[in-house]
């Protein structure tokens, strides 16, 4: 977070670091009340928040490893009910070490990347995106509708379909699939369709969660489920199916003591 930044998350950030207007929009007072905070203990006076921020400013959010690992799948079992077990087991186990690997050791987080899955697809599967009249004219080219959509990134005749939703989370657009190619050092751009694969997918699953990190913690923490389908979702779609697969995660995934594979 840093000057312009807008939104719910910097309302949390304004209220924590105190002698502001909390008003959502990151700007010159908020930046100079952070780098106050930032001096005063002991960090780094940038006025943008690293991790180590917010660590220091929110440490009752700050993540404690709660062993994930031991996450089997009699755990999800009531939530992907039309997985065939062992599918269903390999890809859990592909979710889990991406979160790990992403440093999203939490209960929380293995919650939010299952029930955005069950939202996203309705199975723990990664799959491609449907036509539909979201995406598709009347008599038009699969995917024509998302052509030239400059806020997907799509500059190409094609591009469309060629970047269409895939995986657990449905990336979508041409400048979506680059991001994550080198955020991955995939060849997502020229091989689009290994966000069908499992592995890759739930890292990007998982790439996508860290971005969103905190805002995330702090989402949970209030209870807020409507705010946590938001920052996947960026509205309100799937938001009863999200809502209740993330309750059922957090009453069966494996308590904080247990551990490992």
């Amino acid at each position: 977070m840093r000057r312009g930044a807008r939104g719910r998350l910097v309302r949390e950030v304004q209220r924590r670091l105190g002698g502001l207007a909390v008003d959502g929009q990151f700007g010159p007072r908020s930046e100079a009340r952070l780098r106050a905070f930032q001096a005063t203990a002991g960090l780094e006076p940038t006025g943008a928040l690293a991790e180590v921020d917010w660590r220091r400013l929110m440490p009752e959010l700050a993540p404690h490893p709660e062993g994930i690992g031991a996450t089997r799948l009699q755990h999800v079992r009531a939530v992907f009910l039309y997985d065939r077990a062992e599918t269903l087991a390999r890809h859990l186990r592909d979710v889990i070490v991406a979160l790990i690997d992403a440093d999203l050791d939490e209960r929380t987080m293995a919650a939010m990347a299952l029930a955005t899955a069950h939202a996203e697809v309705g199975r723990l599967q990664p799959i491609a995106e449907f036509e539909s009249r979201y995406n598709t004219g009347p008599g038009g080219e699969p995917f024509g509708l998302y052509d030239g959509r400059s806020d997907l990134g799509n500059t190409q005749p094609g591009d469309g379909f060629r970047y269409r939703g895939r995986g657990y989370v449905q990336l979508t657009g041409r400048a979506n699939y680059s991001r994550l190619a080198e955020l991955l050092e995939e060849p997502l751009v020229t091989e689009p369709d290994l966000a069908l694969q499992s592995p890759t997918a739930a890292r990007i699953l998982a790439h996508y969660l860290a971005d969103r990190r905190w805002a995330i913690r702090v989402a949970a923490a209030h209870g807020d489920l409507a705010w946590l389908r938001r920052l996947v979702n960026g509205g309100r779609h799937g938001l009863e199916r999200f809502s209740w697969a993330y309750r059922q995660m957090l009453d069966t995934l494996p308590a904080p003591e247990s551990k490992g594979f």
